[in-house]
């Protein structure tokens, strides 16, 4: 008996092999439970750090757009200032060509007087 041979001793071996094993079984169980909890919380924290780094790129690409709506409003003031400063430049070139013009039909005008002028004196000259 002492040896286990009889019948009972061999069912109470059988018995504590079957209990070992399920003791294995609930530890593998356990552990493999325990690293399902850890990686829920895992998971929990990293979609927490995630969704402020959505919400954080989200706020940038907003700003970023609305920049992008003052750059453009910006570039249309520009370009409205441009085509302004095209038609005063154009505006003044007309001027400044008109006065010349106006200037050198003078001066030309001026030239003949004073020719005409010179030519009477000699005339004049001439006469006495």
């Amino acid at each position: 008996m002492i040896n286990g041979n009889n019948p009972e001793a061999k069912r109470i071996h059988i018995l504590e092999k079957e209990i070992e094993d399920v003791h294995l079984q609930a530890d593998s169980k356990l552990h493999y439970r325990l690293k399902l909890n850890h990686m829920h919380h895992r998971f929990q924290k990293n979609s927490l750090i995630l969704d402020a780094h959505l919400s954080a790129m989200s706020d940038t690409l907003n700003a970023a757009e609305r920049d992008k709506q003052k750059c453009e409003k910006m570039m249309g003031d520009i370009a409205s200032a441009k085509a302004k400063a095209l038609k005063d430049l154009e505006r003044t070139i007309r001027e400044v060509e008109t006065e010349r013009s106006h200037r050198e039909r003078t001066l030309s005008s001026r030239k003949n007087e004073a020719l005409n002028a010179e030519k009477m004196e000699a005339w004049r000259e001439e006469r006495l």
